[in-house]
């Protein structure tokens, strides 16, 4: 059992949520809800100088609902995103 090192939520305006888990070993997990059921992608970070950037083709496989690079904002719980066109990754834990 891997260990989270955090555990996000994106929230849509279509009332959607996709959780992503960022791992200690540098591995991220979105699982995206829908109506019929759930489904899971995996793929790998780097966390640096508050910096989060997401690998792997983060845009393609979200369809455009969570990008490359968020800025960690630990006073707020969150991580903002520098393309302002997306949303804010809320911090679950920690």
């Amino acid at each position: 059992n891997k260990e989270s090192k955090y555990n996000l939520i994106l929230k849509n305006d279509d009332g959607r949520i996709h959780e992503i888990k960022l791992f200690e070993n540098n591995q991220y997990r979105i699982k995206k809800q829908y109506a019929e059921g759930s489904s899971y992608h995996t793929g790998k970070y780097v966390l640096e100088n508050n910096i989060l950037e997401l690998k792997d083709s983060i845009e393609k496989i979200s369809n455009d609902e969570i990008t490359t690079k968020y800025n960690f904002v630990p006073a707020k719980k969150c991580f903002i995103p520098l393309n302002k066109n997306f949303d804010t990754l809320i911090i679950e834990n920690k």
